[in-house]
């Protein structure tokens, strides 16, 4: 009966072991990337800190990296799984690139046309340079929509 015991013991803390062990190498290893460190990925760096994507058999790891140049990884399937910016992967499929979008978590793309005080109207920015983190990127996108709605045309007003 000693020996059963011990059988029994050994056998339990081998499968206890074992299945963590299998656990451990079951998961997914996922790389996202989204072009700024901004606060619109703060659900997405709660849930790496917290554990959540790993609880789901997902070893996620984030990256910031340009949009343009994340759009190139995910279709070449070199490094990059996931970009976390429907509006990059928006501006992608637009331009033709197989980009298929399955999750957003806004309402609407957040962006913000910003100027320092001397900036009163569209009319002020004629003449002047808008800064954008891309130009390939949705900021840029964006921007340039915006200046067209304040009467500016982007390819001959601003630089």
């Amino acid at each position: 009966m000693k020996y059963v015991w011990r059988f029994v013991t050994f056998a339990v803390a081998l499968v206890v072991y074992s299945s963590g062990e299998i656990k451990a190498q079951t998961l997914e290893k996922v790389l996202i990337t989204h072009s700024s460190d901004s606060i619109s990925i703060t659900p997405l760096i709660y849930g790496i800190e917290k554990g959540l994507y790993r609880k789901e058999g997902v070893d996620l790891n984030f990256r910031v990296l340009r949009g343009d140049l994340a759009v190139s990884a995910v279709i070449s399937g070199k490094d990059v799984d996931y970009i976390y910016g429907a509006g990059t992967a928006f501006f992608a499929a637009i331009r033709g690139v197989p980009m298929k979008v399955f999750s957003h978590d806004f309402k609407s793309v957040l962006f913000y046309l910003m100027g320092n005080s001397r900036v009163q109207s569209g009319l002020d920015l004629k003449g002047k340079r808008v800064a954008v983190s891309s130009l390939s990127g949705t900021g840029a996108a964006a921007a340039r929509a915006s200046l067209r709605a304040l009467g500016v045309d982007p390819d001959r007003d601003v630089t």
